[in-house]
């Protein structure tokens, strides 16, 4: 391999490692559906792409992941996650009951089945993390016609570990064009990260 054909490999990794940095509390987009965001060693993706099929639903689903770069444990739960959307309202994780009621089954399976083709196509968010190690990722929703299909309230991440949830919020802001926020809170280690975003919603 020639001297400058080197020095070429040399600054494309550079420039890929400089691409993957990320300044703490500066939101970054990293595809068209996933944005991220780092504060005290925890990284928060938020990925859209199955949100902006269901803007005209009374529950809206979101695919996050959770990364931690440094020592200690964070905690994971439902409580863990509230979404701010534009008009202001801040709503938790919707609960199962809420889903199963006001939003019914066949859309959930649709949405899981979506949705796992997203994580194993699109592995952005695994390469985001990809010296890290995978642990195993809570489920607050259970699919009805398949896999997951045993809930797993409680989560948590270590030093270079990363998991990662499927969520559902209310949405009375329906397919609103306008900035919503992510907020992942672990009261025990004292850890908050934010993480806003659009949805390109389908009409």
């Amino acid at each position: 391999m020639c001297k400058r054909t080197m020095v070429g490999l040399v600054g494309v990794l550079v420039l890929a490692v400089s691409l993957m940095a990320m300044e703490p509390g500066v939101v970054k987009k990293l595809t068209a559906y996933g944005y991220a965001a780092e504060k005290d060693g925890v990284t928060l993706i938020a990925d859209v792409d199955a949100t902006h099929l269901r803007g005209g639903e009374a529950y809206i689903p979101l695919r996050v992941w959770l990364g931690k770069d440094t020592k200690g444990v964070v905690d994971i739960s439902r409580a863990s996650f509230t979404l701010t959307d534009p008009k202001g309202a801040t709503h938790p994780v919707a609960s199962v009951e809420e889903i199963r009621k006001d939003y019914g089954s066949n859309l959930i399976s649709a949405d899981y089945q979506y949705d796992h083709r997203l994580v194993q196509s699109g592995g952005y968010a695994s390469d985001h993390f990809n010296s890290y190690n995978f642990v195993s990722a809570p489920v607050f929703f259970a699919n009805p016609a398949g896999g997951p299909n045993t809930l797993h309230e409680k989560g948590e991440i270590q030093a270079r570990t990363f998991t990662t949830a499927f969520l559902y919020f209310a949405n009375p802001a329906g397919r609103d064009p306008g900035t919503y926020t992510l907020t992942f809170t672990d009261p025990k280690s004292a850890v908050t990260v934010s993480v806003a975003f659009t949805v390109p919603w389908i009409k």
